[in-house]
């Protein structure tokens, strides 16, 4: 069984081995992924990006289905479940399912939300592998405690308000913080990532998955030379942090393995929805 990473990562291509459990299927087949998440799993934040090669869900499958939203938090599939998996096949069914809202592991409706999503999730697929994805940004998880403002600075009030503001990807804005760190300032990751941290263990737990997590530093001061898996807006993913996703989602895989022969569960236990959104077309089908 081997999972293809198209394009520039072709030379990375990870061999899904059978699972010591025994749960390894006796002939090849194509894996089936199915990735839900925000704008990040979409590919919003780099000029270019190609959704249908570049994204790591088409990365580890060109035929992927990408269901992440712009946008929109785990409300979405939490209401629309239903409506958003019919939309790519009536009965199609999935080895692998990725969840990508560690963004969102801090308001109580989220993580309301996100629970609802995963159990409906777990009652159509019992079987998939589910797959968390925990990533990371520049702009609002590194920061530095100001004692004067008696609050926490982020890295983009840092840098409006230090000397003439860089792009994040530039020598200056290297050069600007290093500077920075030499006068004393103590930078740090946002206290609020532990809450995050734990609350997607919970999360984990609660359907038997997997978490993973885009290459990141121990230590927040020493983020310099981790800007490549981050857009230039410091938030979205870089292609870079969509290779290195997709190649830590296939290691987990070929580590766990998949279910020789997964069920499909019932819409009348994971319960029925019909949705309708024009958010993409500006088109409104209702009359």
């Amino acid at each position: 069984r081997v999972l293809l990473l198209q394009r520039d990562v072709a030379e990375e291509k990870e061999s899904l081995a059978e699972s010591k459990e025994g749960r390894a299927q006796e002939n090849p087949k194509e894996i089936r992924y199915v990735a839900f998440g925000t704008s990040s799993t979409w590919g919003a934040g780099v000029d270019g990006i190609n959704r249908e090669t570049d994204v790591y869900p088409k990365l580890l499958s060109p035929n992927a289905v990408n269901l992440a939203i712009r946008a929109a938090g785990p409300g979405a599939p939490a209401m629309c479940m239903k409506t958003m998996l019919e939309s790519a096949g009536p009965d199609a069914i999935y080895d692998v399912i990725t969840i990508e809202y560690y963004h969102r592991m801090l308001d109580e409706v989220d993580i309301d939300a996100l629970y609802t999503a995963l159990q409906r999730l777990r009652k159509r697929f019992p079987d998939a592998l589910i797959v968390f994805i925990r990533d990371w940004y520049i702009v609002g998880m590194i920061g530095y405690v100001d004692n004067v403002k008696r609050g926490w600075v982020d890295t983009e009030e840092w840098n409006k308000k230090y000397g003439k503001e860089s792009p994040i990807h530039s020598d200056a804005y290297a050069n600007k913080f290093l500077q920075s760190v030499q006068n004393g300032f103590e930078w740090t990751w946002n206290p609020h990532v532990k809450g995050r941290d734990s609350v997607l263990a919970q999360m984990a737990s609660s359907v038997n998955g997997k978490v993973i997590s885009l290459t990141r530093p121990e230590n927040a001061v020493d983020f310099l030379e981790y800007r490549k898996y981050l857009a230039p807006d410091g938030h979205h993913l870089s292609l870079e942090g969509h290779k290195d996703i997709a190649r830590r989602v296939a290691s987990i895989v070929n580590t766990v393995g998949i279910h020789p022969n997964p069920r499909l569960g019932s819409w009348d236990d994971a319960g029925h929805d019909v949705c309708i959104s024009w958010f993409d077309t500006g088109e409104c089908p209702l009359k």
